[in-house]
């Protein structure tokens, strides 16, 4: 994919994690009513890490992957 991957870390202050990635435009946009519940299928019983220190995002994150029965394990990412 010709990525990139990356970290930057200061003690006592914390440390950034990185990537980037060169991806094709979707074939389906979200939204789109036209996909198949398929895709979403084959990703049933993973588990996602969800780095948000926002508590409203986190739960809105976190019901979408469990209605899509995904596990979803939280951490903060900021120290306030």
């Amino acid at each position: 994919m010709n990525g990139r991957i990356g970290v930057e870390s200061q003690e006592g202050k914390g440390s950034e994690f990185w990537f980037s990635v060169s991806l094709p435009e979707a074939e389906n946009k979200l939204g789109d009513k036209t996909s198949d519940d398929k895709s979403c299928q084959s990703l049933q019983g993973l588990e996602v890490l969800v780095a948000e220190d926002n508590f409203v995002n986190q739960m809105v994150v976190t019901r979408i992957l469990m209605g899509n029965k995904l596990s979803a394990w939280l951490v903060r990412t900021s120290l306030i």
